[in-house]
């Protein structure tokens, strides 16, 4: 009896591709006239990968399109939310084919970088469903490009697989990083809408933004979320994380402490100061900078600046 991957010529009148089933060779075959050719599997998987992503650019770049035309109002783009949700569906499918595999995990600058602007995209939309801000996206989907090709272009090296307690840390650690990239964005507009009521002659614009009050009501809320999900992370990772040391990762430590305590301290000032507009904005930025240095310093710097292929 034949299975579906035996298909011959008098089944199938162009060429049949498929896994063989009969050995652990690792190979496609392709038939055609009592011939086959071996094509490595993980070349196939590679060029659907790098499809997906190819795939998912493309979807970005026509969502930032949809949210420029959709500018002037502060309405929901249908086209808008359609093309964004195409192109997290081929980012997330991608990321799931290179990150985790038989050898261990790819969590490399490229992927991680990816995987943190996939979150934040899915944060944002569905902030952006409730309150729709276009500029945010405007802002955000090209990060989501240069990410995906970060992925793309990026080795990322392979790591052995972890615990459910280390994978549970990456997890939270990811979530709280990208809130807080989403309140570098809120408060850059916090800072545009501030310079366009002080200067209103020196910077006209045609964008569709809501009310200052309601920026700031957002960006303090994304900031506590975040803030939640940082002081987990800290948690978790001292509670998993064995050594500090021999994993190279008490810089990373360090920094995210030193990086809660300025987000603490920016909460603080809020709540029994009253602080807001450009203040509130610096020290976002602050807060970020120094996360982004323990998130990614290391990964840069190991991987770009100094790769392993290198020593």
């Amino acid at each position: 009896q034949k299975t579906a991957y035996e298909i011959n010529d008098r089944d199938w009148s162009s060429d049949v591709c498929s896994s063989d089933l009969n050995n652990n060779s690792g190979h496609i075959k392709c038939y055609k006239t009592g011939q086959f050719y071996l094509l490595p599997t993980f070349l196939i998987n590679g060029l659907f990968t790098m499809l997906l992503e190819v795939l998912a650019i493309f979807a970005y770049f026509a969502a930032a399109v949809s949210a420029i035309m959709s500018r002037k109002t502060t309405k929901v783009s249908i086209w808008c939310l359609l093309f964004a949700g195409l192109a997290m569906l081929f980012q997330a499918t991608a990321l799931s084919r290179t990150i985790a595999s038989d050898q261990g995990l790819a969590i490399g600058l490229g992927h991680t970088s990816s995987l943190v602007s996939l979150t934040i995209c899915l944060l944002a939309l569905i902030s952006h469903i409730r309150r729709p801000i276009n500029l945010l996206l405007i802002m955000l989907f090209p990060i989501c490009i240069l990410t995906v090709l970060m992925s793309l272009l990026l080795d990322s090296p392979i790591s052995d697989f972890v615990s459910m307690g280390i994978f549970i840390h990456i997890i939270v650690s990811i979530l709280a990083y990208s809130l807080m990239g989403l309140a570098v964005l809120q408060a850059l507009i916090l800072a545009w809408q501030n310079h366009r009521l002080k200067h209103p002659e020196l910077s006209p614009s045609s964008l569709k933004l809501p009310p200052l009050q309601t920026i700031e009501k957002l960006l303090f809320s994304t900031v506590m979320t975040g803030q939640i999900l940082l002081t987990a992370s800290i948690i978790s990772g001292a509670i998993y994380i064995e050594d500090l040391f021999a994993q190279h990762l008490a810089h990373k430590t360090i920094l995210s402490i030193v990086s809660w305590v300025v987000f603490a301290i920016l909460l603080w000032g809020r709540f029994a100061r009253g602080w807001r507009g450009n203040t509130a904005v610096k020290w976002v930025l602050w807060g970020f900078c120094v996360l982004m240095v323990a998130f990614f310093g290391s990964k840069f710097v190991l991987e770009v600046v100094f790769p392993p292929s290198a020593s």
